[in-house]
């Protein structure tokens, strides 16, 4: 696996419009100084993923992650997963500046790294050919405090 997720390199220029006109700058992989509100003011990237067509139930609904208002009503069975900028954007303790992990540069296809399964469970259902995705809060503080409380009674 990777940890930065790689698209196709079509979806460079519709990105690149889309990141100007919502932001009023010009999208990069260059590290930038931001303040945690200017971080929190980038726009949350919105990734859809085309869902597998159940056999007897054609509508059966895919998983919209984070934001239930993302669903698609003319492709129900989609997988939308939104990715803030807490998730695309890398902060280096060296620099002390943000770098975005997203990158245009394949061929075809893409590559989608920790950075977009952030906050999900994901099956890999090999068999079947398919994804599986669940939100998750991913908070392993709380398993860590249950399994150091817990006391075995033998």
């Amino acid at each position: 696996g990777t940890t930065d997720t790689y698209l196709t390199s079509k979806l460079a220029k519709p990105f690149r419009e889309a990141w100007k006109k919502a932001t009023g700058k010009s999208f990069d992989n260059d590290a930038h100084s931001l303040t945690p509100e200017q971080l929190s003011m980038l726009p949350t990237i919105v990734i859809q993923l085309e869902g597998h067509v159940r056999q007897g139930n054609p509508k059966a609904p895919g998983l919209v992650v984070n934001n239930p208002g993302l669903s698609d009503q003319t492709y129900p069975q989609d997988i939308v997963v939104a990715m803030p900028p807490s998730h695309y954007m890398e902060y280096s303790l060296k620099s002390e500046k943000y770098t975005s992990r997203i990158y245009f540069n394949e061929g075809r296809g893409g590559v989608l790294g920790a950075n977009f399964m952030m906050g999900h469970d994901i099956l890999f259902d090999v068999d079947n050919n398919r994804l599986g995705f669940s939100e998750s809060e991913c908070d392993y503080t709380k398993v860590a405090d249950v399994s150091s409380s817990s006391t075995l009674v033998g």
